[in-house]
This record gives structure tokens, C-alpha cells and sequence, in this order.
């Protein structure tokens, strides 16, 4: 392995430790990671003059510290990561840190214009108020509705947007923006939130449904249907599928409608609930995920869901011992998609890199990434 190769992984590792345990040691580093006391303090040194690292032993803050835990910690102020969703009608923004604390949040109506005018209207909007707040931008992610691939930054389609055609963004963006800026799938995004930021012990094996409410007509508003897609996490991995097609979700009932993907007598929540339920108990079971959690408008109607999915779940199971499965709501309601997005750059940031890396902004991680955006 080439020397730059090892020494990238190492440090990648090194701040995977320090993000995981605040006011860690390097004594506890080294024996955490294998690695030499030299090679730590080496590593260490270098993230220090960085400022990505702080020593808390130095900080004058703390000298008074008592029994707290002092030792070496992220910079929280190093930078700002922006997570967006971009709907149909508004885009939702929130800006964290390094260890996923949220420093802002907010929703705006969409400007108007086409596709890729409306975009750059919202990132410049969002890149410009945030200069202001926040010394350092870092990087930007962004979840859409529809096919994504997030590998080439395409949009493959998206009903939702009326993309009907592939959309290359990264060639667009490249051209544009001098941060790093990586899409992906709408539920996707949550399912990596949920990964990055586990509010608990980390599952490998969970489901995702994401609900957002959409006007049927567009123009004529007069009616809202709730819409879903699914996040799916197998082996600690977010699944997309060979098509980048994976979480698309129409009930067995589905008559071919346009306007729902539920069957056409199950226009109201109550029902949608019930019918929605059915099919997460079948993947539950099938698949046998430890954990569901319910993100966007579901977040609004937890006791139903809870009473619905866990009678569904054992009217599905075939045996006799109980099925324990944890049915969560997450915390952030209208910002799930936004979060989860900013939290798809941190896991970024914190991936080890590997042999296959090059200098494309797209295929960087680890500390590799975060040398690309500083510099």
C-alpha cells in the first residue's frame, strides 16, 4: 500500500475515534487502533495544526474542568455542512456541525423557474445567508425526490419534478459551486441520518418510511395526498438497488392511478395508514429488520401507527415466539430529509478511504475529502 494511502486511512481512523468519544486520550487511541504511540501522536499533531482537533488540555475553558472528561475532541466551530430537501413547492435547510449538532434550520417557498434555474436560485440563496452565519462552508447535500444516482449526481427521473429525462447535476454544479455538492434520494437521506447519527445503539437492518403531503393537482390545489418511499439499510449499508430504484413503494392494490400509490378507496389517512402498515409488517418479517422508523408527516400520527403496524406485524408473523421489533418516529418532522442530507456528508467525512479514491471530488472520503475542501 502506498505510504499517502495508509497514512489517509490512519488518519481517518484516528478522527472516527475522536468523533465517537469526545475527550478521548491518544493512549486510548492507540490501543483502540493498534497503532504505535509515534504514529498517534504524529496523526494528532497534524489534526491539531489543522484546527480540525481540539485539545481540551489546553483550553483555557476548561482548566477548571473537575471530573469531566478531558482530552481531544472535533472542532465543533471548524465548519458548517448544509443539508437541503428540495419539494415540489419549498426547499428545507439545516446547517450542523461536525458532530451533528443543529445550528439552523428553516423552510422557504421554491423561486420560480425552471428545474436547474430553480436550484441554482435556492443554493445561492441558501450559500450566501449562510456566509454570513458560519465561518467555513464545508460541503452540501441535497435530497430530491425520484431516481437518483448519487455516484454520477444524476437524476434518472423524478415524477414529483417533472424530470422525465436523465439530469446530469455534478457536470452542472462542477462548473458552478466551489463546494462539494452530493444528491441523493429523498428517503435515502433519512435512512443516512438515521446511520450517522443513531440516537441509540447503531441497527444494521432497518426500514425507513418517509411520508410527504403533495398537492394531487399542482394547479388547481384542491386536494393533498400523502406520498411515501422507503429507506432501506441492510448490513449497515443504505440499499439503491441496481437502477437506483430501491425503496420505490406502490401498494399490491394499486389500480395504476397516477394520483396515489395506494388503492383508490384508500384516499384517507386512517386508511392509508392500514394499508401502508400491511406492507411493512410483510417486510419486517421477510427481511427481519430490527427497527422501523417513520419520518416527515407520519411523525404526526404516532400512537395510529404504533397500534396499527404492531397488530399488522402479528397477524403477519407464522410462529409462535413474539417478533420484537422498535417502531420510532424521528425528532425533526419537516426537516428529516434536510438532516439526513448534511448527515450523508459527514458519514462521508468520517468513511475510511480506500484504493479506488481519486482526485474527483465525488469519489473522496475520509480526510481525503476534508483536505479537498480546506484547500
Amino acid at each position: 500500500m502506498h505510504p499517502s494511502i495508509k497514512n489517509s486511512i490512519n488518519k481517518t481512523r484516528v478522527l472516527q475515534e475522536i468523533r465517537k468519544e469526545k475527550g478521548i486520550s491518544r493512549i486510548e487511541i492507540s490501543s483502540a487502533l493498534n497503532l504505535d504511540k509515534s504514529t498517534i501522536s504524529k496523526i494528532t499533531s497534524d489534526l491539531l495544526e489543522q484546527g480540525l482537533v481540539i485539545d481540551k488540555k489546553n483550553d483555557e475553558e476548561l482548566k477548571h474542568a473537575g471530573r469531566r472528561r478531558i482530552g481531544l475532541t472535533l472542532n465543533e466551530n471548524y465548519g458548517a455542512i448544509i443539508g437541503i430537501e428540495i419539494q415540489t413547492e419549498y426547499y428545507n435547510v439545516v446547517v450542523i456541525n461536525l458532530y451533528g449538532e443543529i445550528l439552523s434550520k428553516y423552510k422557504e417557498l421554491l423561486p420560480d423557474g425552471d428545474f436547474i434555474e430553480t436550484l441554482d436560485k435556492t443554493l445561492n440563496t441558501v450559500i450566501e445567508s449562510n456566509k454570513q452565519n458560519f465561518t467555513r462552508i464545508l460541503a452540501i447535500g441535497i435530497g430530491f425526490p425520484g431516481h437518483i444516482n448519487p455516484f454520477e449526481g444524476i437524476i434518472i427521473q423524478s415524477n414529483p419534478l417533472n424530470i422525465n429525462s436523465p439530469l446530469n447535476l455534478y457536470k452542472h454544479l462542477e462548473d458552478k459551486y466551489n463546494y462539494p455538492i452530493f444528491i441523493e434520494n429523498d428517503a435515502n437521506c433519512c435512512s443516512w441520518g438515521e446511520l450517522t447519527f443513531s440516537r441509540g445503539k447503531r441497527d444494521n437492518n432497518f426500514l425507513i418510511a418517509l411520508g410527504e403531503s403533495r398537492w394531487v393537482d399542482r394547479a388547481s390545489k384542491n386536494q393533498r395526498n400523502i406520498v411515501v418511499g422507503l429507506g432501506i439499510v441492510i448490513d449497515g449499508k443504505v440499499l439503491i438497488g441496481d437502477n437506483f430504484s430501491a425503496g420505490e413503494f406502490k401498494t399490491i392494490n394499486w389500480n395504476g392511478s397516477p394520483l396515489s400509490q395506494f388503492s383508490p378507496e384508500n384516499s384517507k389517512t386512517k386508511d392509508i395508514i392500514t394499508e401502508l402498515s400491511k406492507h411493512i409488517a410483510l417486510f419486517i418479517n421477510t427481511f427481519n429488520f430490527t427497527k422501523v422508523i417513520f419520518a416527515g408527516v407520519f411523525t404526526e400520527f404516532q400512537s395510529e401507527i404504533k397500534e396499527e403496524l404492531s397488530n399488522q406485524i402479528i397477524n403477519n408473523w407464522g410462529y409462535t415466539n413474539k417478533k420484537n421489533i422498535d417502531i420510532e418516529f424521528t425528532p425533526f418532522g419537516d426537516f428529516d430529509v434536510s438532516y439526513g442530507a448534511a448527515g450523508m456528508i459527514v458519514e462521508k467525512f468520517f468513511t475510511t478511504p480506500d484504493i479506488t479514491s481519486t482526485g474527483n471530488r465525488y469519489s473522496l472520503k475520509g480526510i481525503d475529502l476534508l483536505n479537498y475542501v480546506i484547500n
